[in-house]
């Protein structure tokens, strides 16, 4: 095949400087009965069997074990090329090199490298720091103090409804069984780094137009897609209103509890070689805003009983320290002079008359 590709390159040689040869001397490049015509048939066949069995190559290596880029017969070529690696550049000043400092004074950055002649600024780690103003009172000093961060408060990862039924649609959860905040994380549903837990929301998706533009009815209310699959999920908290569509379906939700080591139990399961912690009971400031504990793995299996957990009243696990009990009285307040002699009829003792 070289040979012949070789051979096919010097006939398509020899007839092109002879053709060129011929027109500058003004003479026919194709003379009749001539042996140069059968040299230039030649050459023309093998060159276009060499077109069509070769193709345009470039830069670069093919997958076919040749090199270079294998480009169709046919295709047009530009001027600069087809694009390969060694083609790849960056848009005219796109990138700038770092500028390259205490290099000389010829390079125009040597000796105080653009910093000055000394100064507070000049130093390493010098600089006056964040927030200072010189001296005068700071800003953030001179504005109070606002609200405060709960150290026990609990960050729940929200999930719609319009959202879990778009994911049921595409086939990426079943809701043929019972959903799990694990299979929600599985499903690329949530973000794994789940902090306390997963609240299920109400929020549907909207009605799109042709025009892919929301829709609304006649009198100017927003359109929703109803949510119509029957699924039971287990979950951290559910709103009124999500839980009031899911049972109007024939479905339910379980609000679960676990601390930090169940989630990480339940979503990371592999992460736990000798077997899984027990799962921890809620405390008691959110029994009631739990139905049980969540199981370990999830979801729980047919016929789980969750444990009986006492569940205290509104004013047994937040009392209020100005409502004593029944059959504790409050003591009645010592009055002005109590336990005192009273001197008022007797003026000898008042004024010091003896």
């Amino acid at each position: 095949a070289t040979m012949l590709r070789r051979s096919a390159l010097e006939l398509c040689g020899a007839a092109l400087r002879r053709s060129a040869s011929a027109l500058t001397r003004g003479l026919d490049p194709n003379p009749v009965g001539t042996a140069s015509t059968s040299i230039d048939g030649v050459a023309r066949v093998m060159s276009s069997l060499l077109l069509l069995s070769r193709g345009y190559r470039g830069n670069g290596r093919r997958k076919d074990g040749g090199y270079g880029t294998h480009v169709e017969p046919g295709t047009p070529i530009p001027p600069e090329g087809v694009m390969a690696l060694n083609n790849l550049r960056d848009n005219p000043h796109a990138k700038y090199d770092k500028v390259r400092v205490g290099r000389g004074n010829g390079s125009g950055k040597g000796k105080t490298a653009g910093r000055g002649h000394g100064g507070q600024n000049s130093r390493s780690g010098g600089g006056a720091p964040l927030g200072f103003e010189g001296g005068q009172t700071p800003l953030a000093r001179t504005l109070p103090k606002r609200g405060f961060v709960n150290k026990h408060r609990m960050v729940f990862t929200p999930v719609n409804l319009g959202r879990l039924q778009e994911f049921i649609d595409a086939g990426r959860l079943d809701p043929s069984k019972t959903l799990t905040m694990k299979d929600f994380v599985d499903a690329r549903l949530i973000d794994p780094r789940v902090k306390n837990g997963v609240k299920l929301l109400a929020k549907l998706e909207r009605v799109r137009d042709e025009f892919g533009n929301f829709a609304f009815d006649e009198e100017g209310n927003a359109l929703y897609v109803p949510f119509r699959h029957t699924v039971n999920v287990e979950v951290s908290r559910v709103s009124r209103e999500a839980k009031e569509i899911i049972e109007s379906l024939g479905g339910g939700v379980t609000r679960v509890h676990y601390n930090k080591l169940g989630f990480r139990a339940l979503l990371k399961p592999h992460k736990f070689p000798d077997g899984l912690p027990r799962p921890a009971r809620p405390p008691v400031g959110l029994r009631r805003q739990v139905d049980r504990a969540g199981t370990l793995p999830a979801p729980a299996p047919p016929g789980y009983e969750a444990p009986f957990y006492y569940v205290p009243t509104e004013a047994e696990w937040r009392p209020n320290p100005n409502i004593k009990p029944e059959g504790e009285k409050r003591k009645p307040k010592k009055q002005v002079g109590e336990g005192r002699e009273d001197y008022s009829n007797d003026p000898s003792r008042i004024f010091g008359v003896q």
